[in-house]
């Protein structure tokens, strides 16, 4: 079997499973050329997704499959060639725009991280009979709860959140409750390593977003991390810095964060809602349960365009301060928690992801 991937290859979340299905699906037998959609992300992608770049394909349609990863953009799912067309994609809302359920309708299958992504799809108009889960997975060898830690030791407690810095991700609600909730003289801390908004806003500058904040003066630290890390394996090193994961998200399309930090072995306290409940659960999560679905609309918000269709969830500043709270006062609990969900992440593998993958190309060919 032959496929082509379309797909980013940079340092985004779309980039990442990229970077770790595509050598996945190599291992499970598939023969994979990659074709970028940013060409400008060539001088940063992993060196074993560069050696299977095939820009100029002498029959492009020799491929069995294309399979195009993409973002909510109607004109992807028209722009790509093959004898069998796949869309792998996701939304962070609860529905997404038509113009794009009319798009979907166009190729043979539909492939989304979640289930709870495809009923989206499938309430918004697309077509049951296209529709097919393909999770995501994490990196275990990266991610795990063994590697060497990369920020010095500390008595503080710190509590991490990664990803982007933008609404969505409820970065704004994070800083307000841990800074009401803890005060300066406690030994605890708040990490933000925030990495790819300036792929989307150079111009952003996080200490002025906190001070839009308006936060108390005499609140525990918030340390700010910007850029990208150079080394992903890195990332691993990260997590492992910290003592909790925090993400009071509005909503996520599969989360690439929490599964790390989860196979981390880190305690995490995360929204209740959207894709992440593939895999995060109250049995090896700390869950936010208090939330209000709310039209998607936030004028600060990256993507504003695709996400308005649709709700997100809200979650409650309260609920998110008492939770901290209680991991911070039961270390020793959470900590088994983490455990926990070390473990329960090792079958959330890449392998396991393209094995899911494979079955859904041999039913289409």
């Amino acid at each position: 079997m032959r496929i082509n991937f379309h797909g980013a290859v940079g340092p985004s979340g779309y980039g990442r499973f990229t970077t770790f299905l595509v050598p996945a699906l190599i291992r499970a037998g598939i023969d994979v050329s990659v074709l970028p959609i940013y060409a400008e992300e060539l001088r940063v992608a992993d060196p074993s997704i560069r050696q299977l770049i095939n820009f100029a394909d002498e029959d492009i349609l020799s491929a069995d499959v294309a399979v195009r990863m993409s973002i909510a953009n109607p004109s992807d799912a028209v722009g790509f060639f093959g004898k069998k067309r796949v869309l792998y994609t996701m939304l962070e809302v609860d529905k997404i725009p038509p113009f794009w359920v009319r798009s979907l309708n166009t190729v043979d299958q539909v492939w989304s991280p979640s289930h709870w992504g495809t009923d989206v799809f499938k309430n918004s108009g697309v077509k049951e009979k296209l529709i097919r889960v393909v999770p995501g997975g994490v990196d275990t060898n990266i991610f795990n709860p063994y590697r060497e830690p990369i920020l010095p030791k500390s008595d503080n407690f710190r509590f991490i959140f990664v990803g982007k810095w933008e609404i969505r991700k409820g970065i704004d609600i994070l800083a307000k409750a841990f800074s009401e909730e803890f005060k300066e003289k406690e030994k605890v801390e708040l990490i933000l390593h925030c990495d790819t908004i300036k792929m989307f806003d150079g111009n952003f500058n996080s200490f002025k977003e906190l001070v839009k904040y308006r936060l108390p003066v005499d609140r525990a630290e918030i340390k700010v991390s910007e850029g990208i890390i150079p080394n992903y394996h890195d990332m691993g090193r990260i997590y492992t810095s910290a003592d909790c994961y925090v993400q009071p998200t509005r909503g996520e399309g599969w989360n690439l964060p929490l599964i790390e930090a989860m196979a981390s072995g880190l305690p995490s306290i995360i929204t209740n809602w959207s894709a992440h409940t593939e895999f995060a659960n109250e049995k090896n999560a700390y869950l936010l349960n208090k939330f209000k679905l709310e039209p998607a609309i936030h004028p600060d918000q990256i993507a504003q365009f695709f996400l308005q269709y649709g709700k997100w969830a809200v979650p409650d500043k309260e609920e998110l301060k008492k939770q901290m709270r209680y991991v911070f006062d039961n270390q020793e609990e959470a900590k088994k928690l983490g455990e926990k969900a070390a473990k329960d992440m090792q079958k959330w593998t890449w392998d396991e992801a393209a094995k899911k993958a494979k079955k859904c190309l041999e039913e289409l060919i």
